[in-house]
């Protein structure tokens, strides 16, 4: 009878550690309370990215954002500033926070609690966003018709598609390294570098 008792305690302490584990997945448990809160504005996770203060999760319903210093929670849409609640990408660099959704890019700015919005209008190639790197004052955007780089330092914008070089305009990845810039197409991998002739678009601001 002891040992059943044993193996059912080990069994529930085992099953509370992984909900504990999992917890920041959807749910979290409150410690001072037998109940159980909310703490993504959605369990449709589409990418995370961290940096030194900071979690940014972007879901289907938003951006949750865990702060690693306080451990207080923050959601943000299209309420706060958001392009779009349907966000498929972000990445930060502790300064800035970039969101790709399905209706263009959002650039935010938490210091200053900034919001700018760049569409097609603005100089982005499509609005549709896959995916999203920093490489210092360059942010590379991928889209359903094409490349993107944004340049922070003069607000610029370039494109580049299949009739420049690329096997598909259908970007799905991008990686950088010291002298390329690594595209992931449907099709197969490109890879960049300075050969490239970059076509400049105008210079836009890009602010709403």
């Amino acid at each position: 009878m002891m040992n059943s008792f044993l193996i059912r305690y080990n069994i529930w302490r085992a099953c509370m550690a992984l909900l504990l584990m999992f917890s920041m997945v959807g749910l979290c448990l409150e410690a001072d309370a037998d109940r159980v809160f909310k703490v993504l504005i959605s369990n449709n996770i589409r990418s995370i990215a961290t940096d030194a203060d900071d979690v940014w999760i972007s879901t289907d319903s938003g951006v949750s954002r865990y702060s690693q210093r306080d451990s207080r929670w923050t959601s943000y849409t299209k309420e706060n500033g958001l392009v779009s609640d349907n966000v498929y990408v972000v990445t930060s660099d502790g300064e800035e926070v970039w969101f790709g959704t399905d209706n263009g890019v959002s650039r935010y700015t938490p210091a200053e609690d900034k919001w700018e919005t760049y569409r097609e209008k603005d100089g982005l190639i499509y609005n549709k966003v896959n995916c999203i790197t920093r490489d210092g004052n360059y942010i590379w955007i991928g889209t359903d018709k094409g490349l993107a780089r944004f340049d922070t330092n003069i607000n610029s914008w370039a494109a580049r598609t299949h009739e420049d070089g690329l096997t598909t305009d259908v970007i799905k990845a991008i990686a950088v390294e010291k002298d390329s810039v690594w595209v992931g197409t449907e099709a197969r991998r490109d890879r960049h570098s300075d050969e490239w002739r970059w076509r400049e678009e105008q210079r836009r601001s890009g602010v709403n």
